[in-house]
């Protein structure tokens, strides 16, 4: 444990909180709203595409319906697309997985699902949620109904969030500072060995722990706040409703 000569540093660590989301985007209530005005929710709103294609063979296919606001998810009108499939237009480094994924599982009779990028101009790229169900087989053709939903806005969130990791982790890295990650309701602790030798705290293999092992990680850890932080540390993440919120506190580090 940290000796009375331990020198203090300011950590910010995270806990959970519930906040609630302020949009005048409308939401639907599930327990008042049946599937099909949830599915006419999404396509009025431009983020989903409902579609039937037909695929006979792999120079044989094509939709035969597709809903009325393609164009604000995939870039093209569904007129274009029922007359030529061919009009979507696909990123180059996802023509590929769109073969095999989409139309090779189409010709095997299995359900298709995949993230793809389509191109909506030049410049512009968007994610999108492929997935559709054999519907119906007869005369070696294969009828289709499916999905197409418009994931850009999380595949954009989750690149922003992987960046922010990253320069996290390479901070961490130089700081040499490590990190501790402490789940109060599973009892679970991962940390790494740079933060367990910083606070003179024992390693464990592999840096995850749990159950009783985890208690005696986290009573050290709680003996390592400083003082003057300490029950302000245990009123935050005691509280039954907490959720995620960022706050600051000071721990004792060895004196090397």
């Amino acid at each position: 444990m940290p000796s009375a000569r331990s020198k203090s540093v300011r950590r910010k660590t995270s806990a959970r909180k519930t906040v609630k989301p302020k949009s005048k985007t409308p939401v639907l209530k599930a327990k008042n709203v049946s599937a099909p005005e949830a599915t006419h929710f999404l396509l009025e709103s431009g983020h989903a595409v409902l579609f039937s294609y037909r695929y006979a063979g792999a120079y044989n296919h094509g939709f035969s319906f597709v809903s009325a606001k393609a164009k604000a998810v995939v870039g093209v009108s569904a007129a274009a697309l029922m007359k030529n499939a061919g009009a979507l237009r696909l990123h180059p480094d996802d023509v590929d997985q769109f073969n095999n994924r989409v139309l090779g599982a189409m010709a095997k009779g299995e359900e298709v699902n995949a993230q793809i990028r389509v191109l909506h101009n030049a410049s512009e790229v968007h994610w999108v949620q492929l997935s559709a169900w054999l519907q119906s087989k007869k005369n070696r053709v294969s009828v289709y109904n499916g999905i197409v939903l418009d994931i850009d806005a999380h595949k954009r969130a989750e690149a922003d969030t992987i960046k922010i990791l990253e320069r996290m982790e390479h901070a961490q890295d130089i700081a040499k500072l490590g990190w501790y990650d402490l789940n109060v309701q599973d009892r679970v602790i991962d940390l790494t060995s740079e933060f367990a030798d910083n606070l003179g705290l024992p390693f464990a293999p592999g840096g995850h722990v749990t159950g009783v092992e985890a208690d005696k990680y986290r009573e050290a850890f709680l003996n390592a706040i400083h003082p003057e932080d300490r029950e302000r540390y245990m009123s935050i993440i005691s509280d039954p409703s907490w959720r995620r919120i960022e706050f600051d506190y000071r721990v004792l580090t060895r004196t090397n």
